[in-house]
């Protein structure tokens, strides 16, 4: 399947609107630790890097670029939780390895589960509406 020029962008646009949403998460995780990320930025970025890593993995691969995520709001709520489930479990088991600072506790689990799909639901209920609301020949 060829992408147009207009989907490709709208696909890097809500790809970089990920990216920045996942670092506002992530901020709010580390200041919320009395982490400032400016001043110590090694721990933001190593503390970043898995979720990075599993969200780029498991998002494409789980249908969160897909017609359906990007232009239906229920589509989007589902695939997003879904995906979002198996990202902190994947970004979990890559954080408990000895590469990464911090542990995976079930607690740290639950609370990424519910703070992140807290930055990321409204997030990708916004792209579905304005995708939804694209012209076919955009």
């Amino acid at each position: 399947m060829r992408l147009g020029s207009a989907r490709i962008g709208r696909l890097s646009a809500v790809a970089l609107g990920d990216a920045a949403v996942l670092a506002a998460f992530l901020a709010y995780g580390l200041l919320s630790h009395a982490i400032n990320p400016l001043t110590f930025p090694r721990h933001a970025a190593m503390t970043a890097v898995p979720f990075a890593i599993a969200w780029f993995v498991i998002a494409p691969v789980g249908g969160s670029y897909r017609r359906v995520a990007l232009e239906s709001a229920r589509g989007a709520l589902a695939r997003t939780a879904l995906v979002w489930i198996a990202v902190t479990l994947l970004a979990g088991a890559i954080r408990a390895t000895p590469a990464f600072p911090g542990q995976s506790p079930p607690i740290f689990l639950l609370a990424n589960v519910v703070f992140g799909l807290a930055f990321l639901l409204p997030w990708r209920l916004a792209v579905a509406l304005w995708c939804g609301r694209a012209e076919p020949g955009e």
